[in-house]
């Protein structure tokens, strides 16, 4: 649908983009046995998963992760089992794009872009159905678990968190967010990162409270069963942050010189993207560690990928690290 030089990216994508891009110049800039000093990271990535892109984290499922791959030139949400190898397209080849995917029981959901914003998309696995959810203009950055969906709402500046029940399709705002606010969802819990602090909302409750106030600016939460994981800048290290919500314990899972961010956690596993020199993004797969890990513990296994950068039209939003300003975007080309 139109040409392809014209398609806007995600604006989510646009925001890690932006972060990426900064990580990779201040990782440029570090000298490797000397200045900043790395931390050593708590888990080990057990392999890498191939046609990863640079947008909103992977996300997980048990022994099923979904993730964004290009396509000649259309960004298309592809379900992998991590156990079989086996591999599905799930979105439309006449889309803008797909960005952004969740995943939960039958049901993927992702942001799908067109020339003047962004909807939420709903994919049955079952019947291979895909429909529009929501109608915009820019709706993004979908969480979903059973019949609840979470969303990102913006709109001439200024941005909600959305909530809808997919039993009745009814929706509700829950708070006034941020723009380019992210959340996660696990059973009546809600977590999302606004202004740079972790906030939790009990749906069953209305309990709403600050979870982690971060001077460093926390993004990208993942939340399953009492553990949470974020992404934050330390210094000018990118870090994975986990948080044992029950005990109060934290620990850094993965950490780089470069960009790591947009965790995804399911069972004992955690998953996150990581941008390094040179010039390249993998999707890495880790056992999560003790303390950090459900009673429920499902195997599976990850994945290799690496790709080549390039800059591409105009100004995307930077990093909410340092406030919403302008910076070149990018987008990946598969190499």
């Amino acid at each position: 649908m139109g040409d392809s030089l014209n398609r806007r990216p995600s604006r989510i994508r646009r925001t890690i983009g932006a972060l990426a891009l900064t990580g990779a110049l201040v990782a440029t800039a570090l000298p490797l046995d000397g200045g900043a000093e790395a931390v050593a990271n708590t888990v080990r990535a057990d392999r890498t998963i191939a046609d990863a892109e640079l947008v909103l984290k992977p996300a997980l499922d048990g022994d099923r992760i979904v993730y964004v791959r290009r396509d000649d030139s259309i960004h298309a949400v592809w379900l992998k089992d991590l156990n079989t190898g086996a591999t599905r397209k799930l979105s439309d080849d006449d889309s803008f794009g797909a960005y952004a995917p969740d995943i939960h029981g039958n049901r993927v959901v992702w942001e799908e872009t067109f020339r003047r914003g962004s909807v939420i998309a709903l994919h049955d696995l079952e019947t291979g159905e895909t429909r529009a959810l929501t109608l915009g203009p820019h709706d993004y950055a979908p969480s979903l678990w059973g019949d609840t969906l979470i969303w990102t709402r913006e709109r001439h500046f200024n941005a909600w968190l959305m909530l809808m029940d997919l039993r009745t399709e009814e929706t509700v705002t829950l708070v006034r967010v941020s723009c380019g606010t992210t959340s996660d969802l696990f059973e009546h819990t809600v977590v999302y990162c606004s202004g740079g602090d972790i906030y939790t909302i009990d749906l069953r409750s209305g309990e709403h409270r600050v979870l982690v106030e971060s001077p460093q600016y926390a993004e990208f939460p993942a939340l399953y069963g009492d553990v949470l994981a974020y992404a934050q800048w330390d210094d000018v290290l990118s870090r994975i942050h986990l948080l044992n919500m029950r005990t109060g314990d934290t620990v850094v899972a993965a950490s780089a010189p470069g960009c790591v961010y947009a965790p995804a956690l399911s069972h004992d596993r955690l998953a996150w993207e990581e941008y390094t020199r040179p010039a390249s993004t993998e999707i890495k797969v880790a056992r999560t560690p003790a303390g950090f890990t459900s009673e429920e513990v499902v195997a599976s296994s990850g994945w290799l990928a690496n790709v080549g950068y390039v800059v591409r039209d105009g100004l995307g939003r930077l990093m909410r690290l340092i406030g919403s300003v302008h910076a070149v975007s990018i987008v990946v080309l598969v190499g």
